[in-house]
């Protein structure tokens, strides 16, 4: 991935690829200086590469702006645990809407 354009530009995670696993933890180990942290940025969407992929999914979202990237994620989710406690119909409210105590 390259990060930067022109006389800034430099390119940091060369041919780096891998797959984890949904809901895991993982670990990432390497020597100093190696890259982890960039590529843990990337990958949670605080820094955005001028070329290279990330994708989810099998989706590239690095053109994606970072607020749409997880939207539907978290729309998912939201719905997910609103079922099972019967609350899907009141999923728009606000907290200060919902509560009875």
């Amino acid at each position: 991935m390259v990060f930067g354009t022109g006389s800034l530009a430099f390119a940091e995670l060369d041919d780096v690829s891998f797959m984890i696993a949904e809901n895991v933890c993982f670990t990432l180990r390497g020597p100093s200086a190696c890259g982890k942290t960039p590529l843990l940025r990337t990958i949670a969407e605080f820094i955005t590469p001028t070329t290279g992929a990330v994708q989810r999914d099998e989706q590239n979202i690095v053109p994606l702006p970072p607020q749409i990237r997880p939207k539907s994620e978290i729309a998912a989710t939201v719905e997910e645990m609103l079922e099972p406690v019967q609350m899907t119909a009141i999923a728009d409210r606000r907290a200060s809407e919902i509560s009875g105590g």
